[in-house]
């Protein structure tokens, strides 16, 4: 499946939310980033992410596509704004 996360993370624990992103995808932009993964890789990525994050504080939005079930948007975290159609 094809996954974009982006994230908006305070404090120091960006860096290491940005070194666990980084093994499993590619930087698009600064807080942006791209990939093929496996749905255990996603599952891999999610579990070490939790616990990094801070939910009432920091917010990540996953998006993922594949060609069977479509796109699929989850949202770690605080809502930076009301989800609306991307298409």
């Amino acid at each position: 499946m094809y996954v974009i996360l982006a994230y908006d993370i305070g404090g120091k624990r960006i860096k290491k939310v940005m070194k666990t992103v980084k093994k499993y995808l590619t930087a698009r932009q600064k807080l942006v980033y791209e990939g093929h993964l496996t749905p255990s890789g996603l599952n891999s990525l999610k579990r070490e992410l939790f616990p990094l994050i801070e939910p009432e504080h920091d917010s990540v939005v996953i998006y993922r596509y594949d060609r069977f079930s479509g796109l699929h948007i989850e949202e770690i975290g605080v809502r930076r704004r009301k989800p609306g159609r991307i298409f």
